[in-house]
C-alpha cells in the first residue's frame, strides 16, 4: 500500500497535482508555458477543498516561478489536473470539480472576468500583474459583435427563404 492510498486515517495522503504555468512572455528554451507535478500533503482535519488549495498550492507555485527563473508578474494562466478522489476519501470534503471550479486561475490587469480568488492571487503572489489583458475585454466585444451579425444575418436569410 502507497502513502496516497486513503484507506487508513494514519497514513498520510498526498493529492498529486499536475501543473501548468503560462506565461505572457516566451522562453526561448521552454515557450510560454513550465508544466511540473507537485505533491500536496492531505490532512483529514482539511476544512475545505478552496482554503486547502489556497494555503498549500499557491506559494508553492510562486516558488516554481522563481525556481524556473520565471516572473510570476508575467504569468496569466493556471491549470491544475488532480487525484481529487484522495482528498475526498481522506477529508470527507467535496473537492474543488465537486464545487464547479474548473481548477483554473486566469490573472492580468484589465480583464474584467477574474473572480475574488483570482484577484485575491494576483494581490499575494503578483501574479500576472504586469501583464496588460485589456486587449481580451476588446477582442470578447467583437466576437459578440460577429456572433450578432451571424445570427441576424441567417434570421434575414431564412425570412427571404420562406417568402
Amino acid at each position: 500500500m502507497n502513502a496516497s492510498t486513503p484507506t487508513s486515517p494514519s497514513l498520510r495522503a498526498y493529492l498529486a497535482v499536475n501543473v501548468i504555468l503560462t506565461f505572457a512572455q516566451d522562453d526561448p528554451e521552454y515557450g510560454t508555458q513550465d508544466i511540473f507535478d507537485i505533491q500536496l500533503p492531505v490532512n483529514r482535519k482539511e476544512t475545505n477543498a478552496v482554503e486547502f488549495l489556497d494555503s498549500k498550492l499557491f506559494k508553492r507555485i510562486a516558488q516554481k516561478c522563481h525556481q524556473f527563473g520565471r516572473d510570476p508578474r508575467q504569468l496569466t494562466k493556471i491549470s491544475t489536473a488532480a487525484n481529487w478522489s484522495v482528498f475526498a476519501a481522506k477529508t470527507g470534503q467535496r473537492t474543488l470539480p465537486d464545487l464547479g471550479h474548473t481548477c483554473k486561475w486566469y490573472f492580468g490587469v484589465g480583464r474584467d472576468d477574474l473572480d475574488s480568488w483570482e484577484e485575491s492571487l494576483m494581490h499575494r503572489y503578483e501574479f500576472g500583474v504586469d501583464v496588460d489583458m485589456s486587449w481580451l475585454k476588446q477582442f470578447r466585444a467583437r466576437v459578440q459583435q460577429t456572433q450578432a451579425a451571424v445570427i441576424a444575418d441567417n434570421a434575414n436569410s431564412t425570412e427571404n427563404a420562406t417568402i
